[in-house]
C-alpha cells in the first residue's frame, strides 16, 4: 500500500507561503533545482539518454540485530519469575485453574490412554521438520544451524533450572512445579516447551515465516492438552516456555536475523510507486560509523531508528528518503511507552507499527505546513511488509542550532514557534536540545514532531511550555556546567550525546553515593586524619590542589606558549587595554609564583607543617 501527497501540493505550490505577523513562512522548495549533477566518480548522468539505470550506494546487511529481542528476553525472564512467585504464594489459585482444566478434560478422554511421551515427541518432530525445511529451502543455512543449537540450549537450560530448584531446602516451589509426567530432580520441568520455544524463537519472527507461526500454534495446542490431561502443571509449562523463550531471544539477538527490510533496488521500486524515478540513491554515512547509521538526525526530523538516503530523480529533483524497518522500531516504541508512564493526564502516542508511526509523522508535517510553520516538506509515503518510507523535500531540511550562541531573541523565536503550534492544537511533547534547529536563513524552528499530536488538550500544551522553558534554563544557567563534562566525554569516547550524558550522570551518582556514605557506612574512612570525612578529602583535592595547579598551568600557557599578545589583541578589539604591560608582567612572572606559594602553603598546612 502506498500513500502520496496530491501532486498540486508539491509541484505547483509557491516557493514561499505568505504569513501573518506571528507566523513564520514555510521554507521554500518543491523538490526542484535549477541545475544538478551527482558528485562522485561513479555519478550517473541525469538526462533521458542514461539507460544504465540508477546509481545506488546501498548495501543491505545480511543480518540485523533487533533491540526488541533483548526486551522480549527480559519480559520472558520476568514472566518466569512471576509464575514461580504465584506458584509459591498463590498456590490455591494455580491449583484451581488446573482443577478446572481437568474437568474440561472429559471432552478428550480418548487421549488419556495415549502415551504423553509419544505425543510430545511427535509434535517435536513435526515442528522441527517443517521449520528447518523452510529455512533450508530459503538457503538460510546459518539460521537453520543456530535454531538447532538453540533447541539444545533450551533443553539444557531447563535441566539446569530443574536441578537448581530441586536442590533447594524448601520444597514449596518444587512441589508447585512437579506434575504427573515430570519427576523431582533434573526432570522437574517439562523440557519440550523450553526446547521448542527456544528453537522457534531463534528461527525468526513469526510474522516473517509461516512455518514458525503454525509451529507456535502447534506448541500452544500441545501445552493445552498436556495441562488438561494433568500430564504437566500450568506453572511448570509456563516457566519452561518462558525460559526457552529467553534463551532463544538472547541467541537471536547475538546472531541476528535475516534482514527483511527494503533496500537498494527494492527501495527504488517502492519510490517509483509514488512517482519518483531514481537517478541516484545514496545512503548517508557518518564519520567513525560503519556502512550507514541509525543515529537520530535532523535530515528526517529526528525519526528514531531510520535509514537516511539522498535521492536525486531523473527530472532533477532532490529528496531525503527516510526508511524505518520493523526490526528497528522497538526503541522508538519503548520511548513512547516510557513517556506514557512518566506523564499523567497527558495524551501520549503509542505507534506499535512502523506504518502507523510514519503515517502519523507525515500527517504532523502536513499540519505544520498548513498553519504556516516551517517544517520539512513531505512529498509522500510508502510501505512494504517490513519497512515504512517517508520522502521529504531536500530543500526544506533543518540545520542544527548552535546551543552555545543562543540569544534572547532566539529564545523568543522558539517560544513564538511553539505558541503558534499550540494555538492550533499541535503539541510536541519531547522538546530536547536536539529539537532546536534553524533553516538555512537562520529562522528558528522546532524539529522532531514524530511523537507529537494534534487536537491536544491543556495538559499537553503546558508540558511543551515547561519543557522548553526548562531547556532554556539549562542552557543559560549553572545547569549548563554539565555540558562541559558531557562534551569532553562525547569528544573523547566518540559516543553519542545520550551515552555521554549517561556516563556523566552515572559518575555523579556514584561519586555522590560514596561521599554520602562517608557520613554513615564509610565513616570509618578518615583520609585527612581523625574527624575528617571523604567529603573533606574531595574538597581538599579540588580546592587546595587541583584549582592552584590549573591556575598555574593557565599562567604558563598564556604567558609562555600562546603569548600575552594574543589576549591583549583580543581585548583591544572591543576596548582599549591601557594596563597591558602590567598585565603581561603579572601573568608571566608574579601570578605563577603566588599560585605556587598558595599550593605549597595549603598542602603543608593540611599535613600539619604549620597552621593557617
Amino acid at each position: 500500500m502506498t500513500t502520496e501527497q496530491d501532486q498540486s501540493t508539491t509541484e505547483d505550490r509557491p516557493n514561499k507561503a505568505t504569513s501573518s505577523t506571528t507566523d513564520r513562512p514555510i521554507a521554500s522548495g518543491d523538490g526542484r533545482s535549477a541545475s544538478f549533477a551527482v558528485s562522485g566518480p561513479d555519478s550517473p548522468a541525469t538526462d533521458d539518454s542514461n539507460d544504465s539505470g540508477p546509481y545506488i550506494d546501498d548495501i543491505a546487511p545480511r543480518r540485523t540485530r533487533d533491540f526488541g529481542d533483548l526486551t522480549r528476553a527480559g519480559l520472558s525472564l520476568l514472566m518466569a519469575a512471576v509464575v514461580m512467585v504465584f506458584a509459591v504464594y498463590l498456590g490455591g489459585m494455580t491449583r484451581g485453574v488446573e482443577s478446572d482444566a481437568h474437568t474440561a478434560a472429559q471432552v478428550i478422554n480418548w487421549l488419556a490412554d495415549f502415551p504423553s511421551t509419544v505425543l510430545t515427541q511427535l509434535a517435536t518432530i513435526v515442528i522441527v521438520i517443517i521449520v528447518l525445511a523452510q529455512l533450508l529451502l530459503a538457503r538460510e543455512w546459518l539460521q537453520a544451524a543456530v535454531s538447532a543449537l538453540a533447541m539444545f540450549a533450551g533443553y539444557g537450560i531447563v535441566w539446569v533450572i530443574s536441578t537448581a530448584i530441586s536442590s533447594l531446602n524448601d520444597f514449596t516451589l518444587p512441589m508447585a512445579l512437579v506434575s504427573a509426567a515430570t519427576s523431582y530432580g533434573s526432570g522437574l520441568l517439562p523440557d519440550i516447551y523450553a526446547g521448542m520455544a527456544s528453537f522457534l524463537t531463534a528461527a525468526g519472527p513469526r510474522r516473517t515465516r509461516s512455518t514458525v507461526k503454525w509451529s507456535w500454534n502447534i506448541l500452544y495446542a500441545i501445552a493445552a492438552v498436556m495441562v488438561v490431561l494433568s500430564w504437566h502443571s500450568v506453572t511448570g509449562m509456563l516457566v519452561s516456555m518462558a525460559a526457552g523463550r529467553t534463551v532463544g531471544m538472547l541467541i537471536r539477538f547475538v546472531v541476528g536475523t535475516q534482514n527483511k527490510g527494503v533496500w537498494g533496488q527494492d527501495l527504488v521500486a517502492a519510490l517509483k510507486g509514488i512517482g519518483l524515478d531514481t537517478a541516484s540513491l545514496i545512503r548517508h554515512q557518518e564519520p567513525g560509523v560503519g556502512h550507514g547509521s541509525l543515529a537520530v538526525t535532523l535530515d528526517d526530523d529526528l525519526a528514531e531508528g531510520s535509514r537516511i538516503y539522498d535521492l536525486d530523480t531523473t527530472d532533477n529533483r532532490r529528496f531525503i528518503v527516510s526508511v524505518i524497518d520493523a526490526q528497528t522500531h522497538t526503541v522508538g516504541y519503548l520511548k513512547q511507552l516510557w513517556d506514557w508512564v512518566r506523564f499523567t493526564s497527558v495524551s501520549i502516542r503509542r505507534d506499535r507499527s512502523v506504518r502507523d508511526a510514519v503515517q502519523h509523522h507525515f500527517a504532523m508535517l502536513l499540519g505544520l505546513h498548513n498553519i504556516k510553520l516551517p517544517a520539512p516538506a513531505p512529498y509522500g509515503i510508502a510501505d512494504t511488509d517490513e519497512s515504512a518510507i517517508l520522502v521529504l523535500d531536500a530543500h526544506t531540511i533543518e540545520l542544527p542550532a548552535n546551543l552555545n550562541t543562543l540569544t534572547k531573541a532566539d529564545a523568543v523565536a522558539y517560544m513564538r514557534y511553539l505558541s503558534v503550534a499550540s494555538r492550533r492544537g499541535y503539541t510536541h511533547r519531547r522538546i530536547t536540545p536536539d529539537t532546536l534547529a534553524r533553516l538555512e536563513d537562520g529562522t528558528a524552528v522546532i524539529a522532531g514532531w514524530l511523537n507529537g499530536d494534534n487536537a491536544s488538550g491543556p495538559a499537553n500544551t503546558a508540558l511543551d511550555k515547561v519543557q522548553l522553558l526548562v531547556l532554556f534554563a539549562a542552557l543559560t544557567s549553572a545547569i549548563s556546567l554539565v555540558e562541559t563534562l558531557v562534551s569532553i566525554v562525547h569528544d573523547g569516547l566518540q559516543c553519542t550525546r545520550a551515552k555521554a550524558l549517561g556516563i556523566v550522570i552515572a559518575f555523579v551518582v556514584i561519586a555522590g553515593a560514596i561521599i554520602n556514605a562517608g557520613y554513615n557506612g564509610l565513616s570509618f574512612i578518615e583520609p585527612l586524619g581523625a574527624g575528617s570525612s571523604i567529603l573533606d578529602f574531595a574538597d581538599f583535592i579540588s580546592n587546595s590542589v587541583l584549582m592552584p595547579i590549573v591556575a598555574l598551568l593557565t599562567c604558563v600557557f598564556v604567558g609562555w606558549i600562546v603569548k600575552p599578545k594574543t589576549i591583549i589583541d583580543e581585548v583591544r578589539v572591543s576596548a582599549p587595554f591601557k594596563a597591558a604591560p602590567a598585565w603581561t608582567i603579572m601573568i608571566k612572572y608574579i601570578a605563577p609564583v603566588l599560585v605556587i606559594i598558595i599550593l605549597v602553603a595549603y598542602v603543608a598546612a593540611q599535613f600539619g607543617f604549620f597552621s593557617m
